[in-house]
């Protein structure tokens, strides 16, 4: 099977299950918006980003060393799959015993703490996860199952269950708990195909796999900091219902970033089996970006235009202030399309040093513009902080890019504007007359994707046909069908 070919169904596995996970999970957490008030959400807004950092300290950037790894010599998966998981589960135990004594030690209400105690379970999820393993092996099937099982039962038991504003203990526990049944199917899903997960608790190998893992780390910590900082910041340099109002424009725009996420999953592989070969590396740098870039100028030309009216249908009038700041992180969801087009790649090739550099331009500016935008300008100033944060990390990225392939992956230009400027009319011509969201949203989505067809940036062919952008004797058996 071609390369090419191989990542199409990959890709269409996962942009169906992650497709009805994001959406099924926005549900959700609308629901539980609506629910719970700005306050209550807040709580739970604050608890999720502080968490955030404890997951870092647990994923340490294992998953893309693992698959960096495993791309190129396949019989090693089994041996990492225990190295990795033994290390994680020991990191996992002490983050949470950090995590408990930093969450006593908050000055906040009882159920405040109590809450954020038991969203700590998602550091158990994150320690037990299979997800890279079989994105490894490029056998996306079974992770998009757990994944859209996960958003199926977590929305059910959310919408029977929550209907309260002073159930805020028994929402963190559902979302939190839920993912844990997804991941004990997985490990079936691993057994059944692999063998059973024998854990390795190796310190030699645990040293060889913290080396490259550490720059990778260090970037991960640096990225939360510039798209968590600022909700956390809220709520002590402003209020929990900021926080709140917040972290539901927030949430919204990762759904936009669905494309971003997809990408990651399936090309991660492909790109990393690359390396070696110049020709190679620019052919597949191309096609990952031919696939974001559009949907990225898109999104940033078109999101300004209905962020408001998205938000009120969503959570409600109560949200409605949010609607600024969600036009902003619309914008740089679009920014964040092309970061991934070459950020992605210089991680694939081994340069996360470099990549840790760049990310860590973009946390300063971060931590700076939040200290600095939040106090005057609240959830607008959070925003705009994020936006010039993922602006920096672009065009740190883009040079570094370019040195090292000698070219950019952007393609034309005046196209990817003619794309943007159809998506910015139609949805500026559906917000002046009034159309309901769910008119003006598809029209948008359908002429971003007409024009980016029409104008040949998405290369159809390629993704479905044989492995044209690979040099003859440029393959390598890394690349090949396990």
């Amino acid at each position: 099977m071609s390369v090419a070919r191989r990542i199409a169904q990959n890709a269409a596995a996962l942009a169906l299950s992650q497709g009805v996970s994001l959406v099924l999970n926005f549900v959700t957490w609308a629901y539980l918006a609506r629910t719970l008030a700005p306050e209550g959400f807040g709580v739970i807004g604050f608890g999720t980003a502080l968490l955030a950092y404890f997951v870092v300290a647990i994923q340490l950037g294992f998953d893309a060393v693992a698959i960096r790894e495993s791309a190129r010599d396949p019989a090693r998966l089994r041996v990492l799959a225990g190295q990795v998981t033994a290390l994680r589960m020991t990191l996992g135990v002490a983050a949470l015993v950090v995590y408990a004594i930093v969450v006593l030690a908050l000055p906040r209400p009882p159920v405040f703490k109590a809450t954020l105690a038991v969203l700590g379970l998602q550091l158990v999820v994150v320690a037990t996860r299979l997800n890279w393993t079989f994105q490894a092996a490029e056998q996306m099937r079974p992770v998009a199952v757990r994944d859209a099982a996960v958003a199926v039962l977590n929305a059910a038991v959310v919408f029977l269950l929550v209907r309260r504003p002073d159930q805020l203990v028994l929402a963190a526990a559902l979302t939190a708990g839920v993912p844990l049944l997804g991941n004990a199917w997985l490990l079936a899903a691993y057994r059944a195909r692999f063998g059973a997960l024998r854990l390795a608790f190796d310190r030699v190998a645990w040293g060889a796999l913290l080396r490259p893992a550490i720059p990778l780390a260090a970037s991960a910590f640096l990225i939360e900091i510039y798209i968590r900082l600022d909700q956390v910041m809220l709520e002590f340099l402003s209020s929990t219902e900021t926080v709140g109002l917040y972290s539901a424009a927030a949430r919204f725009s990762a759904l936009s970033q669905l494309p971003a996420n997809v990408a990651f999953s399936a090309f991660f592989p492909a790109v990393a089996a690359a390396l070696g070969s110049s020709e190679l590396m620019r052919a597949r740098g191309r096609m990952l970006s031919h696939v974001l870039l559009p949907i990225g100028a898109a999104i940033a030309a078109a999101g300004p235009w209905l962020a408001r009216d998205t938000l009120v249908f969503a959570y409600g009038e109560a949200y409605a202030p949010a609607g600024p700041a969600f036009a902003l992180l619309l914008v740089t969801a679009g920014v964040v399309h092309l970061n991934m087009a070459v950020g992605l790649p210089l991680l694939a090739w081994d340069r996360q040093t470099p990549y840790m550099w760049a990310v860590l331009s973009g946390a300063v500016v971060n931590v700076v513009l939040n200290v600095v935008l939040i106090p005057p300008f609240g959830i607008l100033g959070a925003a705009g902080a994020t936006l010039v944060a993922q602006v920096a990390v672009g065009a740190v990225t883009s040079w570094q890019y370019r040195a090292l392939t000698g070219t950019l992956p952007f393609g034309s230009y005046g196209s990817l504007l003619l794309v943007a400027g159809a998506s910015s009319a139609v949805a500026a011509l559906g917000t002046t007359q009034g159309w309901p969201i769910l008119v003006s949203g598809p029209l948008v989505v359908a002429t971003a994707a007409g024009v980016a067809w029409s104008l040949g940036l998405v290369d159809v062919a390629s993704l479905q046909g044989g492995a044209a952008e690979a040099p003859a004797g440029t393959e390598t058996e890394a690349a090949t069908e396990p």
